[in-house]
C-alpha cells in the first residue's frame, strides 16, 4: 500500500522538477538572448516603413556605392574578411607574395551568396577556388570575392578599380546579367546619372518598405516582451528568408500588367561597363573572364513556376520580355570577347534544383557553375605554366 500512495507523489515531484528546470532554461536563454542585440518583432511580422537593412552589412563607398563592411558576421557561417570580401578566407595582406595566385570574382548577389543567403563553402567563387586548388596541388591559390548583392556591372567596376586592383589580381571573373536589366527598363541618361541617388542628389540608404518576414503568430501579442521568444521567431525569419539583400524589392505586378519591350540602350551599357573592366585587367596584366549567368527564365519552364520563382516585375517587364533580353545580353557578350573568355554556364538554366529563383543559385548550382569555371580556367588560363613546370 505505501509504495501505491507513493507514485502520485513521485509523479507530482517529477513533474515539479521538470518545470522548475524548464522554467530555469526559459530564464537562462532569456539572460542570454538580453545580452544580445533587440529584435523588434514587431519589424519581422509587419509591412512598415524600416531602417535599411544594408546598413546592417555595408558601407557607402565613393566609386562601388556601398561595400560589405569589414569583419562583419551575417552567421550561418556567413561572413565578410577584413578587407570586406564576402564570403573570402581571412587574407594575410593587400600585398601579393611572390609566386602567389589570386583570382578576383565579380558580381552580384548570385555571386556573393546573398538573395538567398548561402554558406560561404557553398558560394561559386569558393568552390572553384577549392577545386583548382585540387587541380593545382603545388599552387598557391587565393581568392577574393569581391561581389555583393545589388551590384551591377556599374559597381563591379568601380569596386575593380578603387579595390581589387591594389591586390593584384592574377585573373579576374564577372558574373552579371540579371541585375543589369534594371537598364533595361529606362537606359536613357537621365536615369543612369541618378539611379542611386535621392532626388536632392544625395546617396545614401533611405528607410525601405519592407514586407512581413514571417507570419504573425497569436502568441506574438502575449510574448512580444520576451527577447528569447523574439530571437527564436528571428531565426525562423532567417530561415524563412535569411538574406542581406542588396535593394528592397519593388511592387510585385502580375506579368499580363508588365511592358513587352525593353530599353534596348541597356546592352550597350553593360558591354561598355564590361569593356572598362577588360581593359583595367588589361592594365593590371591580368587575365578577364566573363560568365553568362544561367538563369530560371527559359521558353520551357511551367507556367507554375515562372510565377513563382521568376520575379519579372523587378524590371517592369514580362516573362516573354525577358527571354528576349537574356538572349540579347548572352549574344553581345559572344559578338565582344573570345570565345576562350567566356564561360558558358547556360547549360544550368531553367533547371529548379539548381535555380532557387531566376538568378540565385542553390548550393548545388553553385557546385555546377564552380565546375563549369574551374574547368575553362584549368585549360585556357595561362597562369597554371609555371605550376606545371615546378611539378
Amino acid at each position: 500500500m505505501k509504495s501505491t500512495s507513493r507514485a502520485p507523489r513521485r509523479l507530482v515531484f517529477s513533474l515539479v522538477v521538470l518545470l522548475l528546470g524548464l522554467v530555469a532554461a526559459f530564464l537562462f536563454g532569456e539572460w542570454r538572448a538580453r545580452s544580445g542585440p533587440n529584435i523588434e518583432l514587431s519589424r519581422l511580422t509587419s509591412t512598415a516603413w524600416q531602417r535599411n537593412p544594408m546598413q546592417d552589412w555595408t558601407y557607402i563607398h565613393p566609386y562601388a556605392a556601398y561595400v560589405p563592411r569589414p569583419g562583419y558576421d551575417a552567421r550561418y557561417q556567413k561572413s565578410v574578411n577584413q578587407f570586406g570580401f564576402v564570403s573570402t578566407p581571412k587574407m594575410d595582406s593587400v600585398a601579393k607574395p611572390p609566386g602567389r595566385i589570386r583570382i578576383a570574382f565579380l558580381g552580384e548577389s548570385s555571386t556573393a551568396g546573398m538573395g538567398v543567403i548561402l554558406r560561404d563553402v557553398d558560394t561559386w567563387p569558393y568552390q572553384t577556388w577549392v577545386l583548382l586548388r585540387k587541380k593545382f596541388p603545388h599552387a598557391d591559390i587565393e581568392m577574393i570575392n569581391a561581389a555583393a548583392g545589388g551590384y551591377t556591372s556599374f559597381e563591379s567596376y568601380g569596386r575593380l578599380w578603387s579595390q581589387v586592383r591594389f591586390f593584384a589580381p592574377d585573373i579576374v571573373i564577372a558574373c552579371h546579367g540579371w541585375n543589369e536589366m534594371y537598364y533595361f527598363d529606362d537606359a536613357g541618361p537621365e536615369k543612369m546619372l541618378t539611379r542611386r541617388w535621392k532626388g536632392d542628389g544625395d546617396w545614401s540608404f533611405p528607410p525601405v518598405s519592407l514586407p512581413p518576414r514571417i507570419r504573425p503568430f497569436f502568441l506574438d501579442r502575449y510574448l512580444a516582451w520576451s527577447r528569447l521568444y523574439s530571437a527564436l521567431r528571428a531565426v525562423r525569419a532567417a530561415r524563412q528568408s535569411p538574406a542581406p539583400v542588396g535593394e528592397a524589392a519593388p511592387t510585385r505586378k502580375k506579368d499580363a500588367e508588365l511592358a513587352k519591350t525593353f530599353d534596348p540602350r541597356g546592352v550597350e551599357v553593360f558591354k561598355q561597363n564590361l569593356l572598362l573592366m577588360k581593359a583595367a585587367c588589361d592594365l593590371m596584366h591580368a587575365e578577364f573572364y566573363i560568365v553568362k549567368q544561367p538563369t530560371l527564365i527559359t521558353p520551357d519552364l511551367p507556367p507554375a513556376l515562372r510565377e513563382e520563382r521568376c520575379f519579372t516585375w523587378y524590371h517592369a517587364f514580362d516573362y516573354e520580355t525577358h527571354l528576349r533580353a537574356w538572349q540579347a545580353i548572352y549574344q553581345m557578350i559572344d559578338e565582344t570577347f573570345r570565345a576562350s573568355n567566356v564561360i558558358d554556364a547556360t547549360s544550368l538554366s531553367g533547371k529548379p534544383d539548381l535555380l532557387f529563383d531566376h538568378a540565385h543559385l542553390t548550393p548545388a548550382g553553385s557546385g555546377a557553375l564552380a565546375a563549369l569555371v574551374a574547368e575553362q580556367l584549368a585549360r585556357t588560363s595561362n597562369r597554371w605554366t609555371e605550376v606545371k613546370t615546378k611539378r
